[in-house]
């Protein structure tokens, strides 16, 4: 059945318009496909960076050092600042708020 015909409304099947992909066996997947995610800090990567010969890999790392969208790990200053290591451009502060009972 493809479509049901109601008083006020027809309901219909019909096919999609963009297929969906189904892995259905990961282990013959090419590694080319797999990815994953990575966090370093920006000396970190600069390091692996100088370490890396000439080439792809070397030049996608070096324009990922330059672009915009480094994060600051907030958890990572606090913890710093917390332990008394001194961290310029950002300190601890306790402030003051009014509480009801």
């Amino acid at each position: 059945m493809k479509k049901l015909e109601g008083e006020k409304a027809i309901i219909g099947l019909q096919r999609n318009g963009t297929a969906s992909l189904v892995i259905d066996d990961p282990l013959q997947i090419e590694e080319e496909f797999f990815e994953n995610s990575l966090r370093f800090t920006k000396s970190e990567l600069r390091e692996l960076v100088a370490q890396l010969p000439e080439g792809e890999s070397r030049h996608r790392m070096e324009a990922a050092l330059e672009r915009d969208g480094w994060e600051i790990n907030n958890s990572a200053v606090r913890c710093a600042l917390a332990s008394n290591s001194p961290v310029p451009g950002a300190l601890l502060v306790k402030g003051h708020h009014v509480r009801l009972r």
